[in-house]
């Protein structure tokens, strides 16, 4: 199946050529003249496409996306970060790192003494 950036990029380019094809239309149909539409094509693939690309980048590369994103790529880890992301997120192993501490390597503990993640036993 296709990843998330594969499918990404398939939409782009379907709302280009979607974009292309209502234009065409619409010189066609004599609402517009073709040398309008030469005008408006670059102001159609720019809503149309390059806008929600850059509130998507935006959404997806925000702290608390990047955090949420790591704990469930990686699993059995705790991501500590900073007080403002951590209180935004619901996952457990999101810590702010104003509240806790590493003790031992895999283990970190909260600042009401809870402890987040314990280490894996040696085999």
């Amino acid at each position: 199946m296709f990843n998330s950036e594969q499918l990404k990029g398939m939409a782009e380019r379907f709302a280009t050529i979607v974009a292309t094809w209502l234009l065409a239309k619409a010189v066609q149909k004599g609402w517009i003249s073709s040398e309008d539409s030469g005008v408006l094509m670059p102001g159609l693939v720019i809503c149309i496409v390059a806008a929600p690309s850059v509130f998507y980048g935006w959404w997806i590369n925000r702290g608390k996306a990047l955090a949420q994103a790591v704990v469930q790529a990686v699993p059995n880890t705790v991501v500590v970060t900073s007080p403002d992301i951590a209180k935004n997120t619901l996952e457990a192993n999101i810590v702010s790192n104003a509240d806790s501490k590493v003790v031992t390597e895999g283990e970190v503990v909260t600042k009401h003494g809870q402890v987040a993640v314990t280490p894996t036993e040696q085999k």
